[in-house]
């Protein structure tokens, strides 16, 4: 048996009972807001643990299933994250209209999720693998978790090198990519220290920017908002400016990894 196979299993039971621990909190988002962003974080690790593996059939449904369910929550996170700025600001009458809305997102996300499958999937899916993974040798399985976690590497690496092209939604996608895989796989690896760390302010920095690209966004189309729109521009440049500073730093300490 593989060395590895009882680390995917250990990661395994531990997000199955984060699942089942949040589900509850779930039904009642209103009064339990932080389960969604329990629940977002440990779909993510779920999703990062299996991408070396969507090529087994039942891997590659849930992998579709968790995509899904994030995908859901995404509308939910934005409006969250516009409540906090709304209320911040003190724009009472627009906080409650956004924070009525973020009841009614709440309600329709628990009749509407599918993380009940998800638990129920995951029991299954140690029994799965010991089947298949069983058949593989330990260097064979190191091999591919390691070179998922090289490519993301390197995806992320040869973006940040293309200064004339600096996608900054597809750069925040890449840094989240590379922190969940080596958080998930860093033991196997021989990494730079502090990388994930560097990673996650990195992270930050670029949901700051992103949460403002997305407010001026929904600005465009929402004229009450419109009265916001020169403060969140003048934010979106000043957190710009820190991500670049940020991913030039991060571009020198993936080159030397």
């Amino acid at each position: 048996m593989s060395n590895v196979y009882p680390l995917l299993v250990s990661e395994i039971h531990r997000l199955h009972n984060q699942l089942v621990d949040c589900q509850p909190q779930l039904q009642h988002l209103a009064a339990h807001p932080e389960a969604l962003h329990q629940l977002r974080v440990c779909l993510r690790q779920l999703r990062s643990l299996l991408r070396s593996f969507h090529h087994y059939a039942q891997v590659e449904m849930l992998d579709l299933l968790l995509a899904k369910v994030i995908k859901q929550s995404n509308t939910i996170r934005d409006e969250e994250v516009l409540v906090a700025e709304l209320q911040l600001k003190q724009h009472t009458v627009l906080y409650e209209q956004h924070h009525a809305h973020l009841q009614m997102l709440y309600i329709h996300f628990a009749t509407q999720t599918s993380t009940e499958l998800i638990i129920q999937r995951l029991i299954t899916l140690p029994l799965y693998w010991q089947y298949n993974l069983a058949l593989l040798a330990d260097k064979k399985l190191n091999k591919q978790i390691t070179s998922h976690c090289l490519s993301q590497h390197k995806k992320l690496k040869t973006r940040l090198k293309n200064k004339k092209k600096l996608d900054k939604h597809r750069l925040r996608l890449g840094v989240k990519k590379l922190r969940y895989a080596l958080e998930s796989y860093g033991q196997l690896l021989s990494m730079k220290p502090n990388l994930i760390k560097r990673l996650k302010k990195t992270q930050d920095i670029l949901g700051n920017w992103h949460d403002r690209w997305v407010w001026l966004e929904k600005a465009k189309h929402e004229d009450a908002l419109q009265e916001l729109a020169p403060l969140w521009q003048s934010e979106l440049k000043y957190y710009e400016r820190l991500a670049d500073g940020k991913l030039g730093r991060l571009l020198k300490h993936l080159k030397i990894s």
